[in-house]
């Protein structure tokens, strides 16, 4: 493997990056992850092997690995958070036109670190078993050499959090929310029908495809004792209260983000989404529809929000181009038809 060149700068640096602690050095941040480690955590009893780097119908095979690490030769930094960082990173046995991957690896300070390795690893797991295109897709993880790494896709573009800073005051328009809302949904819905919530969902988790739809990652797998891991900008009271994630938490979390996207600015200025005594203002543009279900998803108790995530995102989904060709056509019929109804009247 190469090193990180030292050219390589332009890492997407996320505002509500994923940054772990340990509990003697605690961190306050309102839109960071707070990640606490107890004691060091037991192995994670999997053994994740190379799966094709060509994407499948069926989640991969957990094999054990062999001495895969010289398999992936590590490229520039692309992105960085508080645990682990992610490069570019070719595969030596994949042939030409294979898709383009990247590897998350932990930070050399946490390298050593039983828990962050456990953390690292149960990642991949979950992230292999949840096999869908609005998921990052898993290819391998290996652990070798002192090292730790997940590989998977590449997904081109950047994360939803950058998407938001450059759209930032106004949102993507409608087209593109409609599209970031059903995708995000679709992905949920598959791991809440094997019961994995998401737990960490926010912006810097969710990357836009090239075709505008988003793809998940970082889930959080089921924390050790002592442990706790949660973004305050996007995190129920439930989970701010010490709670394990559940599907619940995931829809409060997709509520501030689809609010985000409607309106172009976080509902409680990035504040601690649980400590939000009030309803925040309607965004302008919205329907009472839209609204009345956007409320619903921003409830602090959780048997008020919706119970199903893709009707949700079809409720909250604003108003979209796609019938603005029908209606003109409709409107150039009615007008030619008028025309000729005009000249006959007057012969």
């Amino acid at each position: 493997m190469s090193d990180v060149p030292s050219s390589a700068v332009a890492a997407d640096l996320e505002d509500d990056v994923t940054e772990f602690a340990f509990a003697d050095d605690p961190f306050d941040a309102d839109d960071l992850t707070n990640f606490h480690f107890g004691s060091p955590a037991a192995p994670v009893p999997i053994s994740l092997g190379p799966t094709s780097a060509t994407p499948t119908s069926t989640a991969p095979t957990i094999t054990t690995p062999s001495t895969s690490m010289p398999r992936y030769r590590l490229g520039e930094l692309i992105g960085r958070g508080g645990m682990c960082e992610v490069l570019t990173v070719r595969d030596r046995l994949a042939g030409a036109g294979a898709p383009d991957l990247v590897a998350k690896r932990l930070r050399p300070e946490f390298r050593a670190n039983p828990a962050a390795v456990a953390t690292l690893e149960a990642q991949a797991a979950l992230q292999a078993r949840l096999d869908h295109p609005g998921v990052a897709r898993f290819v391998d993880f290996v652990g070798e050499g002192g090292e730790a790494l997940l590989i998977m896709e590449r997904v081109p573009g950047g994360s939803l959090g950058r998407l938001l800073r450059e759209t930032g005051g106004r949102g993507p328009g409608p087209d593109r929310v409609a599209a970031l809302l059903h995708s995000m949904a679709e992905a949920l819905a598959h791991a809440h029908r094997q019961d994995i919530a998401h737990g960490d969902l926010k912006p810097g988790n969710i990357l836009v495809g090239a075709d505008g739809r988003a793809k998940l990652v970082d889930f959080l797998p089921p924390a050790a004792p002592g442990t706790v891991a949660l973004t305050p900008a996007y995190a129920s009271a439930a989970r701010a209260g010490g709670a394990a994630p559940t599907p619940a938490d995931d829809v409060f979390s997709f509520a501030v983000i689809a609010y985000e996207l409607l309106a172009g600015r976080h509902p409680f200025g990035r504040g601690a989404a649980a400590e939000a005594l009030q309803t925040p203002p309607a965004p302008k543009g919205i329907r009472a529809r839209q609204w009345r279900a956007l409320r619903r998803g921003l409830s602090a108790r959780a048997e008020e929000r919706p119970a199903d995530i893709v009707d949700f995102a079809a409720e909250l989904a604003p108003k979209t181009g796609t019938r603005r060709p029908l209606i003109w056509a409709l409107a150039a019929l009615a007008l030619a038809g008028a025309t000729i109804l005009l000249i006959l009247l007057l012969r």
